[in-house]
């Protein structure tokens, strides 16, 4: 009898190594048609096996938060299934920052219940939406810059609002063609007397600097 026990917590641990070790969560993708129909794209990807039982999104406009939960059947006796991609309708959302938590919860007792989870992945993201957007949202912890492609006016937003000590636009030749001192997040640049054409956004904050490249049409 020891024996059998010992041997059916030996598995049980082994399950426990094998779910943690190879599964992964991958970005998630923010596909916006206009600020009425709103979707994400998940991504899962399994080391060996796999299987999805649901996924439940909640949005609070007021607050611009999302909290999406993912759940997934772990055995190793399952058929190989390595990744697992889902599109999920949100909805009409209201412009401005949102925050995304993203979390992944697997089990091991149950194919059709996200019964309590043996393991748990949560990532959290940042995405803009517009009035009239009609592209796939940038996602990134620290900036986006919307639009991209840009007619005349686009904002470059920073994740916790901070002021910009710089911003600077190269044009394809590395040459500066404008540059702003002390910038707002969320308001508008404008680069109206620009060319058409292919240029990089250079942004420096006093937590960190990126760079972005843009399409004035």
């Amino acid at each position: 009898m020891k024996k059998v026990i010992s041997l059916t917590l030996f598995c049980f641990l082994f399950y426990i190594h094998k779910a943690q070790t190879f599964y992964t969560v991958h970005t998630p993708t923010i596909l916006a048609q206009n600020a009425l129909d709103v979707k994400i794209i998940t991504k899962v990807a399994f080391g060996n096996h796999g299987l999805p039982i649901n996924h439940s999104i909640s949005v609070d406009n007021i607050n611009k938060q999302i909290d999406l939960v993912s759940c997934y059947y772990y055995n190793p006796v399952l058929p190989s299934a390595p990744v697992y991609i889902n599109t999920l309708t949100v909805g009409a959302l209201s412009e401005g920052n949102y925050n995304l938590n993203y979390t992944v919860f697997i089990t091991y007792l149950s194919t059709t219940v996200c019964a309590t989870p043996n393991d748990t992945t949560t990532n959290s993201y940042s995405f803009y939406v517009g009035p009239t957007s009609n592209q796939e949202l940038f996602i990134d912890n620290n900036f986006h810059v919307y639009p991209n492609p840009i007619k005349d006016l686009f904002k470059v937003i920073t994740a916790d609002n901070s002021s910009m000590s710089k911003v600077e636009i190269l044009n394809i030749l590395g040459e500066k063609v404008l540059e702003i001192y002390d910038h707002t997040s969320n308001y508008y640049i404008d680069i109206s007397t620009l060319a058409k054409g292919f240029y990089l956004v250079n942004i420096y904050t006093d937590n960190f600097s990126f760079s972005k490249k843009i399409i004035k049409e």
